[in-house]
């Protein structure tokens, strides 16, 4: 696995090789009054319907590539314009149980996914505006482009102007 910091964000992949799509994994929520944000890629695929709140136990299976798993229940087409999310980190321990999940998709014969999260800590919050900046710059460095963009933010806090604090988000007990 190959991991490269890109401003906020820290991306994964296996090998050397840009997969065709990705996956934005992260906490994440909207201020409807904060705009949209213009996301360049041939898709974004949405899973849940927009108020819903993305757990972890939704988002796994999404991610494995389980044949069972929801399929996207919304995709957008360019032009691509998305609420301006803030997004958040995920916990150490959170991203641990999702890169364990993330990782059994390489062993099946499905499209490969690079994963984007933000990587910043402290509280401190990206947003869709900086994505759309390092996939821009991603494009011109890197001449690379992804076709689909899997949207698997747990939107925990939408529609609330602030996120809370870092690190009160917990990914939820298992059953």
């Amino acid at each position: 696995m190959k991991e490269e910091k890109w401003g906020d964000f820290i991306v994964r992949r296996l090998g050397d090789q840009w997969g065709d799509e990705m996956m934005l994994h992260t906490h994440g929520g909207y201020d409807p009054d904060d705009g949209m944000a213009d996301i360049e890629a041939e898709e974004i695929l949405f899973y849940a319907q927009h108020p819903v709140t993305i757990t972890f136990e939704f988002a796994h299976p999404i991610m494995r590539g389980d044949p069972g798993a929801q399929a996207a229940r919304s995709i957008t087409s360019p032009p691509n314009q998305v609420w301006n999310y803030k997004l958040q980190a995920l916990t150490d321990k959170q991203r641990d149980d999702s890169m364990c999940e993330w990782l059994i998709r390489f062993g099946k014969p499905i499209p490969q996914w690079d994963w984007w999260e933000v990587g910043l800590k402290d509280k401190k919050l990206s947003s869709m505006k900086e994505l759309a900046k390092k996939m821009n710059d991603l494009a011109y460095l890197e001449n690379h482009t992804y076709k689909r963009i899997h949207f698997l933010c747990c939107r925990e806090w939408m529609g609330k102007s602030a996120a809370p604090a870092f690190g009160k988000l917990q990914a939820p007990k298992s059953k």
